[in-house]
């Protein structure tokens, strides 16, 4: 059976002029990482299922309400 590669660990991956540098998890951004968008915003903070998770996440685009919920509600339960 052939399987895709996912990026696991720490690294970097740049698309479209935006680039994030941080930790991936099964493909997906996850724990500490900045990206950088190409509009000049930049999120330095934690993630989790490919979304940032924190209230600064409204001033940059949001990937889905589903991932914003998430991350609070995340954040709350965990006190982070």
């Amino acid at each position: 059976m052939f399987t895709v590669a996912q990026p696991h660990g720490q690294g970097s991956f740049s698309f479209f002029g935006n680039e994030y540098n941080g930790e991936w998890r099964e493909g997906q951004k996850a724990g500490k990482g900045t990206f950088s968008y190409a509009t000049g915003e930049v999120y330095e903070g934690d993630w989790d299922s490919d979304a940032p998770c924190a209230l600064r996440l409204l001033l940059a685009p949001i990937p889905s309400i589903e991932a914003l919920l998430h991350c609070l509600f995340r954040s709350i339960r965990t006190g982070d």
